[in-house]
């Protein structure tokens, strides 16, 4: 499987880190505060799920993999989940990082 490190932006800033998994263009919900946390727990995913009630925000989602490429979602960060724009497939995609 072809994993890779991703980013959760808010207002231009990485307030998160997953794993993308690039096989099957799918973001592991499970949002972390650092890159080496992801890296930690490599391949031992954590399916949560928001409990807390509280509205989604918007964000952007973004992959290395590949040549790299973002698109936009929604994240409880409260929960530290991506509720909208897990499936990567489905979703129009810009190439490179958000700037």
């Amino acid at each position: 499987m072809s994993n890779t490190l991703g980013k959760v932006y808010k207002d231009k800033v990485v307030v998160g880190y997953y794993e993308y998994y690039g096989t099957c263009d799918i973001v592991e919900p499970t949002i972390r505060k650092t890159a080496q946390e992801v890296y930690d727990l490599w391949r031992k995913p954590e399916y949560r799920k928001c409990t807390c009630g509280k509205p989604s925000e918007d964000v952007i989602l973004y992959s290395d993999y590949g040549d790299g490429f973002h698109w936009s979602g929604t994240a409880c960060l409260t929960c530290l989940v991506v509720v909208e724009g897990i499936n990567g497939y489905d979703i129009d995609t810009t190439e490179g990082e958000p700037t």
